[in-house]
């Protein structure tokens, strides 16, 4: 075997380790894309500057086998691409810049080049912060404009709720399940938006138990947690089916006429969940 195509094949591995970590972090771990669209940069940075060393291979060459598996995954990841894309191209940005900062180095343009790498990465956390949260919470957010069927839930300390009480309120419904990975993740954003209205008299929040689970377990699960959100549960996920949707990871909004206005689908630690969500509620507040 040649020495390019050892080289060659040893980018492609490396390229695809840190591929699969990236994906996994970003999907299974901790649901935020803005950390891990800078954790991207730095590692393909850093290792365009590892792999720039060799002489073997042109530099788009270098780019292309340490970026196959990113390439590929445009086309296979489950992510919608207007999410998705960045992350990827952020990867193949940072690959160029780190390969072309090693072939520029020399020991009287270090400095120039240190602060090009470093600027770089800073100028990718700006855009991030400044354009992702809003763009996310957009993709994630759906409006309608229709009635909604009477519910019944039981709370956690056995009650029983009805919609016929609370129509006339705002009301917010989070379905989830403590086995939803993403439902989790955005308790805490939930608890935030709970505190925030919880001495309103018009506006009425509840996290839903969408029942695949044994009432007592989930109850538990809760109680580890300490969140102060009031919790329902839905048996069988029956008042959920009512209500026209299934599974767990989102969200309604049911304005003052019960109205259906707002459906929040999944969750991600970047987005502007509760000014997004704040806003819309404040919306239909205002509705006569």
């Amino acid at each position: 075997m040649t020495k390019k195509i050892k080289t060659s094949l040893l980018n492609i591995i490396i390229g695809l380790i840190a591929w699969i970590l990236i994906d996994s972090f970003s999907r299974y771990l901790f649901f935020d894309y803005i950390t891990c669209t800078i954790i991207t940069a730095i590692i393909f940075l850093l290792m365009g500057i590892l792999r720039g060393g060799s002489q073997v291979t042109s530099l788009l060459l270098k780019v292309l086998f340490i970026n196959i598996s990113t390439i590929i995954s445009i086309k296979i990841a489950p992510l919608p691409a207007t999410l998705f894309l960045p992350i990827p191209i952020v990867a193949i940005i940072f690959t160029f810049i780190g390969l072309y900062v090693r072939s520029e180095w020399t020991s009287e343009t270090k400095i120039k080049y240190a602060v090009f790498a470093i600027g770089s990465l800073g100028l990718v956390s700006i855009l991030s912060f400044l354009f992702y949260p809003q763009h996310i919470s957009n993709f994630y957010t759906h409006q309608f404009n229709k009635s909604a069927d009477d519910f019944e839930f039981i709370s956690f300390e056995g009650d029983t709720i009805k919609s016929m009480d609370i129509k006339g309120d705002v009301i917010l419904l989070d379905f989830w399940d403590s086995s939803c990975g993403t439902c989790i993740a955005a308790m805490p954003s939930l608890e935030i938006l709970y505190q925030k209205y919880k001495s309103h008299p018009n506006i009425i929040i509840f996290c839903v138990d969408v029942g695949w689970k044994p009432l007592e377990k989930e109850k538990e699960f809760v109680q580890k947690k300490g969140y102060n959100t009031p919790f329902l549960y839905d048996e069988k996920s029956r008042n959920e089916e009512l209500l026209g949707f299934g599974g767990s990871g989102f969200l309604i909004v049911i304005d003052k006429k019960f109205n259906i206005r707002l459906q929040h689908i999944g969750y991600n630690r970047s987005e502007d969940f509760v000014g997004s969500i704040s806003r819309h509620i404040e919306q239909y507040l205002s509705e006569p």
